[in-house]
């Protein structure tokens, strides 16, 4: 909260452990919820701060979204490095997500080159024929 107080709108999803009253001095930019609905939102954002989950990640991208990864386990780590590796977000360990660092990691990614690079990513999936083609291909493997 303290690296976007002075931000724009901010939604913050804070899972069902945590209430918003576990966050009585939350800025008046902030918007608390236990869940949200994450693609709605996504259509709505310049930035997406994750923790790299595949689902989350492909929904970003579906969305034109660039992000910024603060993986959780190992399965995030490899995505949070191949997300930087292909230009489509920053990586940020947990051990270094700061209140400067998350602030500067946003910077970086909300701009075009960033953006631009995962409407190209988008545009290559969207073109890949998505889940209908994934049957063809496993269809054709099994038959042949």
């Amino acid at each position: 909260m303290k690296a976007f107080a002075d931000a724009g709108p901010v939604v913050l999803a804070h899972g069902s452990k945590l209430s918003a009253d576990d966050f009585p001095d939350a800025p008046d930019n902030f918007t608390l919820a236990s869940h949200v609905p994450q693609l709605q939102v996504l259509e709505r954002s310049r930035v997406f701060i994750t923790h790299g989950g595949m689902n989350s990640t492909q929904e970003a991208i579906a969305n034109g979204v660039p992000m910024v990864v603060v993986p959780q386990m190992m399965e995030q780590e490899m995505t949070a490095r191949r997300v930087a590796e292909l230009g489509l977000g920053v990586h940020v360990p947990p051990e270094e997500a700061t209140a400067e660092r998350l602030a500067e990691a946003v910077s970086i990614v909300d701009t075009p080159a960033y953006r631009d690079r995962v409407a190209a990513m988008r545009a290559a999936s969207l073109a890949a024929g998505g889940a209908a083609r994934a049957a063809d291909l496993l269809l054709q493997a099994a038959t042949s």
